[in-house]
């Protein structure tokens, strides 16, 4: 069967759009933004209070934070999780003020960017260094 150029064309389009729907993220690996934000304060207020990031696996449900300052040793002496947050491919996007205590204990201000998950785990990471 002889299809031409126009024809194949045709074909593969089809083929294209049969395969779109798949490419779509399922309900249940897009970002839950009230669970995300209330994962990210709980994860932040642990760190205030400091507990370490490994005790938030094992209390329920689980949260994994990836935070290089807090493995470090950085105090965190307060936050302001902004309400300009934003929803980006499967993860919520949050900005967070961190007033951060350094071993030697001098005090920084830095504006933080955490990209927060989900599905199929909750996962925090500091998507800015």
């Amino acid at each position: 069967m002889k299809y031409g150029r126009t024809g194949l064309a045709f074909v593969f389009l089809g083929l294209v759009l049969a395969a779109a729907p798949a490419c779509r993220p399922s309900a249940a690996q897009v970002v839950d933004p009230a669970r995300a934000r209330e994962a990210l304060q709980a994860a932040l207020t642990a760190w205030q209070k400091g507990q370490s990031a490994d005790s938030l696996r094992q209390q329920s449900p689980s949260i994994t934070v990836a935070e290089t300052k807090w493995k470090e040793g950085h105090r965190l002496v307060r936050y302001e999780i902004s309400d300009q947050n934003k929803v980006v491919g499967y993860d919520l996007e949050c900005r967070v003020l961190l007033v951060l205590q350094d071993p030697k204990g001098k005090q920084t201000e830095e504006k933080a960017v955490f990209t927060v998950s989900t599905s199929p785990a909750l996962v925090i990471v500091r998507a800015d260094g």
